[in-house]
């Protein structure tokens, strides 16, 4: 079962999913609302690489690392390995949410920092 989490307007719920529920692997996401979704923190650091693997089934999605450097996002509704530019931009966190006022339900997976 998977862990219910309130989001900024809507009820978020989170699974962890072993390659037996829609044939994929990772978190699956799916949220009630706008502005719902997950995010991690880390240990702020100037990155030169940041990447990780979505598969949107529903709605559209942001994918935004940002921190003391600034932010950098890009907007998905598809799959596959999505790269930001980070250039060397001093980072903390990432955040994963719906981008509109419609639900998302999406996979991620496989995320990468350097």
């Amino acid at each position: 079962m998977g862990r219910r989490r309130h989001g900024r307007h809507g009820l978020v719920r989170v699974e962890q999913q072993r390659g037996h529920y829609y044939d994929r692997t990772g978190l699956h996401v799916t949220t009630t609302g706008a502005r719902s979704g997950i995010y991690q923190i880390f240990p702020a650091t100037a990155l030169t690489a940041a990447g990780l693997w979505v598969d949107v089934i529903g709605g559209a999605v942001f994918v935004d690392v940002l921190g003391p450097g600034g932010s950098v996002f890009t907007p998905t509704s598809g799959s596959g390995v999505i790269w930001l530019p980070v250039n060397g931009v001093v980072l903390n966190e990432i955040v994963i949410y719906s981008a509109s006022s419609d639900p998302a339900d999406f996979f991620v997976d496989a995320a990468v920092f350097h």
